[in-house]
């Protein structure tokens, strides 16, 4: 229930989530989850120096990323949508996060992380010591396996995904 009470939040094309509605409208006041994820995103996009850059979601959705529609857009449609990225555009005040007219913002470099961070959380205050949350690619651990062994995690080869690039051994990791 949780994972999916986040995603509803934090998703760029579900209507309604808090994400939409701040695209949708330039501003929008925001669930404390939404705060807090765009908050730290933020300091994440300062620390990189914008090499993560929450305000990207024009060009993904030109590319067609999100919509499964992909194409090479043309450079000219490129240079147009750059006008609309730049995080130092976003802006929180209070419970809102607000947006330039025309920009977009998405989370989804940061939102599976968050998430699983969360639910590991939950678990572990509900007494769980052992288990693997796996949201879509992304891993999280909590201790070591029932036997005492470490969590095994395949790395996806991304030239060749049917076989594993390198095998991580973990605990309490993601």
């Amino acid at each position: 229930d949780e994972i999916l009470r986040l995603e509803g939040l934090f998703s760029v094309t579900k209507s309604g989530s808090d994400i939409c509605n701040i695209n949708a409208n330039g501003s929008a006041e925001v669930d404390q989850n939404t705060l807090e994820l765009v908050s730290s995103a933020l300091g994440l996009c300062d620390r990189t120096d914008g090499a993560l850059d929450l305000s990207v979601y024009p060009l993904l959705a030109l590319w067609g990323f999100t919509t499964g529609e992909n194409r090479i857009p043309e450079f000219g449609e490129i240079d147009n949508k750059m006008q609309y990225v730049g995080y130092n555009n976003i802006q929180i005040r209070e419970n809102n996060v607000n947006i330039l007219p025309g920009m977009q913002i998405d989370l989804g470099a940061v939102a599976k992380g968050y998430t699983g961070d969360k639910i590991c959380r939950i678990l572990s205050e509900h007494g769980v010591e052992s288990a693997v949350v796996n949201l879509g690619g992304n891993v999280q651990t909590i201790g070591k396996r029932a036997d005492g062994a470490l969590w095994r995690v395949g790395i996806k080869n991304p030239f060749d995904v049917e076989n594993n690039l390198m095998v991580v051994e973990v605990e309490n990791k993601a």
